[in-house]
């Protein structure tokens, strides 16, 4: 099976030098610039589709509303035979592909005359329909479920939401012959056992049935040639998504409904918390999909180059700390701890797992052999009011250990200002677990601390530096 990939990985490289690598390379002048945090909201899109309005080569419609009355809006170009339909944020909290969106309609609205003739050749063989946000009502509180509290992906063959019978209908008016379903899946996949991420996963959806249709052999062989190509720039970072059948949802349905259904998942990258690395590999894989589709060209893979593709697992962590020595209930022994970090500027972490992780990976790893881990101190401040608290030196206080302050609960409101401890309420206990939001911790060798983490954040005390992982 090595053989076969490194001979397909080969084949890969000799053929595709040119539209991917150009892509690659000007994608600065496609991207659209008022996209640029993790979440995307309908008012962020509002703006950006009356600008498509006022541009000659699309058509927009109002496709529906949402169970809030957030317009959902359906973008039709191009004049091809072919017809592909392009939906996102089904789950209003996965919004990577959405950006990817908009800035291909920028790619064919651009006058960039080094992708003139694949424009101009991709709009003359292909119509385009895209949906890019069905769950408006789900991303405005950037959650997954709409309104109703509903997962729309489990919606497809009776729909109870206005959003998925949106989805639904358009699909049948357009009976497109491919459909990408776009989606962010979780960013700490592993690409099979390895030590790589998943940054894109992909998966041809089955139909239940024992036998592929054509529609599903269409999209294994064209998943096959995008992760060849793809592997140049992100190499061993692909993976395939669960195959298992879903009877509920839209990819499983519209497969069976005779629709080459292809599911792209955005995962995850090194220090990419907002995704515009991966957001930029959904813009050159779907561009290269497109230009596949308008040539024919998946038409010459092999279905076997989707097998050797390697299934998601969970063996990730964002950060490990190794071999920690640690004092408890009489005994010392050493452990690894797993941490999860959530958030961008303000940021808190979980402590995830605890013990023997060899067989697991961070995406930053440090070696703690022979230093010993303690928790982190609190200073009683309640008899402080805030003005009192802020004149604090909060560095110094850190240095010495200090990784909490218990406060007034009338003050609890500050928590989220941005010191380096945290806040906890008066009546609230400071008790040491390893499976813990929040970690406070003191890693320290000969009883002189070397390291602090809290909030999410690694210390140096001895350099005074914060590390960046």
């Amino acid at each position: 099976m090595l053989k076969i990939l490194i001979a397909l990985l080969f084949f890969a490289q000799l053929t595709y030098t040119q539209t991917d690598q150009n892509l690659h390379n000007d994608y600065h002048y496609f991207i659209e610039k008022s996209l640029t945090k993790s979440e995307v909201k309908h008012f962020n899109i509002v703006p950006l589709i009356n600008k498509l309005k006022n541009s000659k080569l699309f058509s927009v419609e109002k496709a529906g509303s949402s169970l809030q009355n957030r317009d959902i809006y359906l973008i039709k170009f191009g004049m091809g035979e072919t017809k592909i339909f392009l939906w996102s944020q089904m789950h209003g909290d996965e919004a990577t592909a959405t950006k990817a969106l908009f800035d291909i309609f920028n790619f064919f609205d651009s006058k960039n005359d080094n992708f003139k003739s694949l424009r101009e050749e991709l709009l003359d063989k292909i119509s385009f329909y895209v949906i890019p946000m069905v769950n408006p009502d789900g991303a405005e509180i950037n959650d997954r479920r709409n309104a109703l509290g509903i997962d729309l992906n489990r919606d497809a063959v009776e729909p109870q939401s206005p959003e998925s019978a949106i989805l639904r209908n358009t699909f049948e008016q357009i009976k497109p012959d491919f459909g990408f379903n776009l989606h962010d899946q979780y960013p700490r996949y592993s690409v099979g056992k390895t030590k790589k991420t998943a940054s894109l996963s992909f998966l041809a959806p089955s139909t239940g049935e024992p036998e592929s249709t054509i529609s599903q052999m269409n999209a294994i062989r064209l998943i096959g040639e995008l992760f060849l190509s793809l592997n140049k720039f992100i190499p061993g970072h692909i993976a395939k998504y669960s195959d298992e059948y879903e009877p509920r949802a839209f990819g499983d349905n519209f497969q069976k409904w005779g629709s080459g259904t292809i599911l792209i998942e955005s995962g995850g990258w090194k220090n990419d918390n907002d995704k515009q690395f991966i957001r930029k590999l959904n813009f050159i894989t779907l561009i290269l999909a497109f230009e596949s589709i308008a040539r024919n060209r998946y038409k010459k893979f092999d279905l076997n180059t989707y097998t050797t593709i390697p299934f998601n697992e969970r063996n990730h962590y964002d950060l490990i700390f190794r071999n920690l020595t640690l004092s408890t209930l009489g005994l010392t022994y050493k452990a690894d701890l797993a941490i999860n970090i959530y958030g961008n500027e303000i940021k808190n972490a979980t402590i995830e797992e605890f013990g023997d992780l060899s067989t697991s990976f961070g995406l930053t790893e440090y070696d703690f052999d022979g230093y010993h881990l303690e928790k982190g101190n609190t200073i009683d401040l309640t008899e402080k009011s805030w003005n009192d608290i802020y004149k604090l030196n909060f560095y110094s206080l850190l240095s010495q250990g200090n990784t909490s302050f218990l406060i007034k609960d009338e003050i609890q409101k500050k928590k989220d200002i941005k010191i380096p401890q945290l806040l906890i309420r008066q009546n609230r206990k400071n008790t040491f677990e390893f499976y813990k939001t929040s970690p406070q911790l003191l890693i320290k060798k000969d009883d002189e601390l070397h390291y602090i983490f809290v909030k999410g954040i690694l210390y140096n005390i001895k350099s005074r530096i914060q590390l960046s992982f």
